[in-house]
Parts: structure tokens; C-alpha cells; sequence
């Protein structure tokens, strides 16, 4: 039988000059998780997750490291790559001052 391991997760590296506020991103057959390097991504940030593969389980941002990285997550590992489209929306509080 196919067993998978949850123990390693992958990194994307981009240069902080031209870091993006969307993106791809893949997590590898039998990982749970992959961290997206990017100085957009704010502790408050909106990130929205596309798959471009078929899959059972959703994507979640489990984590967000203020103007570091922000970390998607599956639960459970699957035997195949998934791929997923990223999208970071930094908005501001609306204010209602006249």
C-alpha cells in the first residue's frame, strides 16, 4: 500500500525588490503544506487560494508572518501535486469621518 509522510514542506523564494501579491504555488505529493516567501502579506491580509488541480480537501492559510511569508496547508497528505493560484488583498478599515 501507498504510505505518505507529512514531514516536509516546501518554500518558494522570491526577491524581496519585486515580491509579489499573486502568485503559484504547488504542494508536493505527500506534504501538507507549502510557505510562500513575499513582503506583501500582512498579519490582517486577505489571501485567496484557486486550485488548479482536483482535490477533496480544501486549502487554508494557516499561517501569515507579517511582511515575510504566509504559510497554505492541507490536512491531510495526498498522492499527487496540487497546484493553486494566490492572490494577496491588503485593504485598509473604512473610515467615517466627514
Amino acid at each position: 500500500t501507498l504510505q505518505a509522510k507529512a514531514t516536509a514542506s516546501a518554500t518558494v523564494n522570491q526577491d524581496p525588490r519585486q515580491s509579489a501579491s499573486i502568485g503559484e504555488g504547488l504542494i508536493k505529493l505527500g506534504q501538507t503544506k507549502m510557505i510562500i516567501e513575499t513582503t506583501r502579506v500582512k498579519a490582517d491580509s486577505k489571501i485567496f487560494l484557486t486550485p488548479t488541480t482536483p482535490i477533496e480537501q480544501p486549502l487554508i492559510v494557516t499561517d501569515k508572518q507579517d511582511g515575510i511569508s504566509f504559510t497554505v496547508s492541507i490536512d491531510q497528505p495526498v498522492y499527487q501535486n496540487i497546484t493553486f493560484d494566490w492572490w494577496i488583498v491588503n485593504t485598509q478599515p473604512l473610515s467615517y469621518e466627514n
